[in-house]
């Protein structure tokens, strides 16, 4: 006859008849509570899809063109909006070599005014030995009460520097008279010894 051990099968169920007990009586308290109602959840925000930025400016920015001792800071400006803009001012942020901070110069563009599509330059000299660097802060028009949204980008490149080659110092002598080339020649050789 086999023996069967009813304890030890109750005690590995017992976690899950406990659970479904628990469940039981949820349901039961849920039901005598007005039924069971699904947990409301805040309805999903749809992402919005992201709207493209858009430009009124491109400005592309030219690297520092040496020019004799100074330097030359400038670029280009396009309008890319639909509109006439008039009386344009690029606010230029130029940073001390020393680091000692920065300093902010408002650039008239060349010509004032801009149509749709047109270009304009800015442009400033400044010494290389006072200013490691710039970029530009923002755009203004007296058409605009707000400041111009902006697009830049590198426009000219400067040129590659020409590195002159060494000069060779040639050193001409004078050729020696007869005699005071040298004082081991087959002539002389009997008398040095």
């Amino acid at each position: 006859m086999t023996s069967i051990s009813p304890p030890r099968t109750l005690l590995r169920q017992s976690p899950t008849i406990i659970r479904l007990f628990a469940l039981s009586l949820v349901a039961l308290f849920m039901a005598a509570c007005g039924g069971a109602r699904a947990p409301q959840t805040p309805p999903v925000a749809q992402k919005e899809a992201p709207k493209a930025k858009t430009f009124d400016v491109h400005v592309l920015e030219d690297e520092a063109m040496p020019k004799g001792s100074q330097a030359v800071i400038g670029g280009t400006v396009r309008n890319i909006s639909g509109e006439r803009l008039e009386n344009v001012v690029v606010e230029l942020e130029l940073v001390r070599r020393d680091g000692k901070g920065t300093e902010t110069r408002s650039l008239p563009l060349a010509p004032a005014v801009l149509e749709p599509g047109a270009e304009g330059r800015y442009s400033i000299t400044v010494l290389p030995k006072d200013w490691k660097g710039s970029h530009i802060l923002r755009l203004k028009s007296s058409t605009r009460p707000d400041e111009l949204a902006f697009k830049s980008e590198v426009g000219a490149r400067r040129p590659p520097e020409r590195i002159q080659p060494a000069r060779e110092r040639i050193v001409v002598r004078p050729k020696p008279k007869k005699g005071d080339d040298y004082l081991n020649t087959p002539e002389t050789a009997d008398q040095i010894r």
